[in-house]
Order: structure tokens, then sequence, then C-alpha cells
């Protein structure tokens, strides 16, 4: 069979995967096109492969070791990623988070029963090569040691069994990888949402002129940005802090000016409340 390398496989996928944004409201179309692409491209390889067989045992290893792995692993992903988002939850945030973290728990649930704590995985992970010959190589499956049921389901011309469970380790990883990224973008948009339900909920209750006092005593304090800001990006942070519209931020100062009696009321009676609570909370 002419040479087919891990490497052109890689870069074929890539190339396509370059479109895939993995955005929630893509990300079902984008899985259906890869779907597509990977069960055609791996069908392809099988013809070639039952049709023109291998030049060497060590083109037969690097195939079922590295190439349908990969192939096959991306397959796996991609499907699971199509029925995980198909079913998926379309209302509250809450909702979509504990089905996400369902999800998640089953498939470290999964990993761990059927990948983690084998001799193949710690053999696969180490990257050892003395057993390639058996693991990689058709017509070494042993139909009455006991393996995994979906040995019965594989074709034994295009499969060695551990091609399979190197495209399971592979999907695992990267379908982790997915779930966790979702996680994230539900958990930034709940707390995204916390943030701005709690700043609605916080609603400027004293005079405009008293909100005036306060702009101008930050100003003039040089208590932001150590006095490198000006009034109007003042007087807008708190205007949108505390849902409240000042008509004219400069001419409520002038006319504080002209107070017959203290022209500082509001920030005096902060500090006389202030001091309120202080003597209050000695008793």
């Amino acid at each position: 069979m002419e040479l087919i390398t891990n490497s052109n496989v890689i870069k074929q996928i890539s190339e396509l995967e370059k479109d895939v944004t993995f955005k929630s409201d893509l990300i079902i179309e984008e899985s259906q096109r890869m779907i597509k692409f990977l069960q055609n491209h791996l069908h392809s390889l099988k013809l070639k492969v039952l049709e023109q067989g291998f030049c060497s045992d060590q083109q037969e290893i690097e195939f079922y070791k590295h190439i349908k792995p990969y192939l096959l692993g991306k397959l796996i992903f991609y499907n699971k990623v199509y029925r995980i988002e198909s079913q998926a939850p379309i209302n509250m945030l809450s909702v979509q988070q504990r089905y996400y973290n369902k999800k998640l728990d089953q498939l470290i649930a999964e990993n761990k029963n059927y990948i983690n704590h084998s001799d193949f995985y710690i053999y696969y992970k180490s990257k050892k090569t003395h057993n390639d010959h058996i693991y990689f190589k058709t017509g070494n499956i042993d139909l009455l040691s006991g393996v995994n049921s979906i040995v019965f389901e594989i074709d034994p011309n295009f499969s060695t069994h551990y091609d399979f469970k190197i495209a399971k380790i592979l999907s695992c990883e990267q379908l982790s990888g997915y779930l966790n990224h979702r996680l994230s973008q539900i958990n930034k948009s709940i707390q995204a949402n916390q943030h701005s339900s709690n700043s609605q909920s916080i609603t400027w209750t004293e005079s405009q002129s008293s909100l005036v006092e306060l702009i101008y005593a930050l100003y003039t304090s040089n208590s932001l940005n150590h006095g490198n800001v000006d009034i109007k990006t003042i007087a807008d942070l708190l205007q949108n802090m505390f849902n409240v519209n000042l008509s004219d931020v400069h001419h409520s100062f002038h006319r504080m000016k002209t107070r017959t009696k203290s022209r500082t009321m509001y920030l005096d009676k902060l500090a006389t409340d202030l001091q309120e609570y202080m003597n209050d909370s000695y008793k």
C-alpha cells in the first residue's frame, strides 16, 4: 500500500477544523460536517487497506497505532459533541450548567472504568513499543480472553481492537476539554448576569445635588487614579453604577457654591452619620 503518514492525516483534518468555531449556535452544524468528512475519509482508507494491504509490519503498526486511531478518535469526539449539543437544554443557564456537569461526570466515570488503570493504557501513555507487534497487527484478537463486547462489532480485517482503544483515549481527552470549555462559557455568562443584576439593584436614593457633591469630592481629593481622571469620567461612572441620570453636573456644582448654609451638606451628613455609627458600635 502506498505510504500514508500520520502527519499528512493530521494536516488534512487540521485544515478542515480551522472552520470549527465551537460556538453554541453553530456546533451542531459544524459537528455534522466533521462527522461526514471523517466517515468518508475513514471509509476510503478502509477500502485502500483491504484492497492493497501493507508493505511491511512496521507500516501496519504505524497505521493501527497512530493513523486510524487519530481519525476514529476525532469521529467519536464529534459524534459525541453532536449528541450532547442536540440534547442540551436551551433554557436557564443554571440548567445548562447542571447538564454539562453531568456529562463531564459521566465522561470521568467512563474514562476511569474503561480506560484508566488498564495495562494497555499504561503501555500506550508511557510510549512503550515492545508489544506493538501484538497490539497493532490484525489477527491477534483472542475472542475467548474476555475482551470487551465491542470487538464483535468491528471488522477484524480493518481493526486490531487496540486501535479502537486508542481512539477512545483520544476522544475522551478531547471531549473533556470541550465540556470544560462549555462550562467555562456558561459560568462566565452566569457571573456576568449576576454582576448585571447586582448593579441594577443598587440605585441612588439621595438627591442629585448630593451625588454631585460626592463626584467633586472624589475629583478634588485625587481619590481615583491618583487624580488622573476628569469630572465627566467620574460622573459617568457613578451614574452608571447607581442608575441615576444627572441633568447638569457643572451647573449643579456652581449652585452649590451659592448655598446660604453649608456648601457641603451631604458630605457633612456623611461624616456625622459615620461618627454616630461608630459611637453606637461601642455601646
